[in-house]
Parts: C-alpha cells; structure tokens; sequence
C-alpha cells in the first residue's frame, strides 16, 4: 500500500497576471493599515510546508506572508512602514503584527527556528518596524521586548497613584523627624 503525501497545490498564476497583483496589494495595504508592528525575516530555502507550521505557530492576531518586494514597496507607500522600503531586498517573509503581540509573535518565530534548524545569524530576523522606527538585526530583540502601549500607560498610572502616598509619608515623617531633632 503506498503512503498518502501532502502535496501543496501549484500555483495558478493568478499572482503574476495585473488582477492578481492588485488583489496582493490590496491584501497587503489591508495587513499593513492593522499592524502596529512588521518584521521582516529571510525565508531563502525554506519549504511550504515549514511555512505552513510557522504560520500555525504564531498567534491568531499575527499574518505571516510572503509577499514581492515590488509589491510591499507599493503597499507601504505612505504608511508608517515606509521606512521598510530600503530593506525590501532578497526573499522575505513579513510578519503584520497587532499591537501588544510582538512578543508572543517573536517567541513563536523563535521556536519554530529551533524546530526547521534555521538558528545561524543569517535566519534571524533582519529588520522590524514600530511607530516609524526602524530596528535592525540585532536590535529587533530589544524592539520586540518594548513595553506595549497598555503596559506604559499601566506603569504611569501606578507611578501618579503612588505621588499623594509618598506625599503623605513625607509630610508624616516631618513632625517625627523634628521631634527626633530637638530631643538630640
């Protein structure tokens, strides 16, 4: 009995005729509009079907695609991705990441590079994008672990909260001190 084998369909081309191009673009402005975050990480050699578990790997929020670099460079056009137009160079898979998932989403990309053997310096991932800031190699860990807007609002919020207590403590402490003071 031969064993079944998952093969992924051929492409129809439908990418490569001028309808087709659109429709990409108009998916890709579409991921690029809700993403407060992209990556971009090298994907030179790598099998669909390694694709398809990166792409179950990562959280529901998160979008993997590859896209044309021709193409990106037209959907980021006057977007706060732009600054990503002089990085659009080799085969590149783009992560569109929602707001506050960056983590999650890096962790997974991770993960999934321990599983596929992908961990020499030349797989990680290249490039990343927030609020207009360009992160490169080496920095998109530091990008990716930035506290999210939530969390600094959170963090700031505690910190006013804190300002009448430690008032209160001082002002406390002031007749305790005197006393202490004098009675030297």
């Amino acid at each position: 009995m031969q064993a079944l084998h998952m093969v992924a369909p051929k492409p129809s081309g439908f990418t490569s005729t001028k309808p087709g191009k659109a429709a990409v673009i108009e998916r890709t402005k579409n991921l690029v509009h809700n993403a407060g975050f992209i990556i971009i990480a090298p994907i030179e050699g790598v099998k669909k079907e390694n694709i398809d578990i990166l792409r179950n790997m990562l959280p529901e929020t998160t979008k993997a695609h590859v896209v044309k670099n021709a193409l990106m460079r037209i959907a980021v056009r006057h977007t706060q991705f732009e600054c990503l137009i002089p990085f659009l160079k080799h085969e590149s898979m783009y992560f569109f990441i929602a707001e506050g998932e960056q983590k999650k989403s890096f962790q997974a990309f991770k993960k999934w590079q321990d599983e596929v053997k992908r961990t020499e310096p030349e797989f990680n991932a290249r490039v990343c994008v927030l609020e207009g800031t360009v992160y490169k190699e080496q920095d998109v860990e530091t990008a990716v672990n930035l506290p999210t807007r939530k969390e600094l609002m959170t963090q700031i919020a505690v910190a006013i909260r804190m300002i009448p207590t430690r008032l209160a403590t001082s002002l406390n402490a002031i007749p305790t001190k005197v006393a202490i003071a004098i009675n030297a």
